[in-house]
């Protein structure tokens, strides 16, 4: 895939790096996006930090960088900027994962209707529709 250079010196790229990520049925290497692929790791582990039975490791992760109950806790901005490498994928795929999380209502004990996005749409009380209601309860 390269050519030329001694040592450390750059090397001529031979293949793009389009043709080598095309599956191997197009003439490519199969090779994935590294990026997509730790996105996509880190939001399964945020998914497994606040779903599911808690365990031990999950415990661990959720009281050491991140505040507030375990289902809320991604909420809030973690306060820590380094730690385990695990944490660091975590961190990386937050914001991505965030913006794809909401309710969906089942008996409404867990969700809290002027702050929770349910089903999708906007918190009620970031809605301007609904902001003359919120001031009545």
């Amino acid at each position: 895939m390269w050519e030329g250079g001694k040592g450390n010196l750059k090397k001529l790229h031979l293949v793009s790096w389009g043709k080598i990520q095309k599956p191997y049925s197009e003439g490519g290497l199969q090779i994935r996006n590294v990026h997509n692929q730790n996105l996509a790791m880190g939001s399964k582990l945020l998914w497994h930090l606040v779903s599911g039975k808690l365990s031990w490791s999950k415990e661990v992760l959720w009281k050491k960088y991140f505040a507030g109950q375990r289902l809320r806790c991604l909420n809030t901005s973690p306060t820590l900027k380094k730690g385990s490498p695990i944490y660091l994928m975590c961190l990386k795929a937050l914001d991505h994962f965030r913006s794809k999380l909401y309710w969906i209502p089942g008996n409404g004990k867990k969700i809290r209707l002027w702050e929770d996005s349910i089903l999708g749409e906007e918190p009620l009380g970031q809605s301007q529709d609904f902001q003359n209601i919120k001031l009545w309860i």
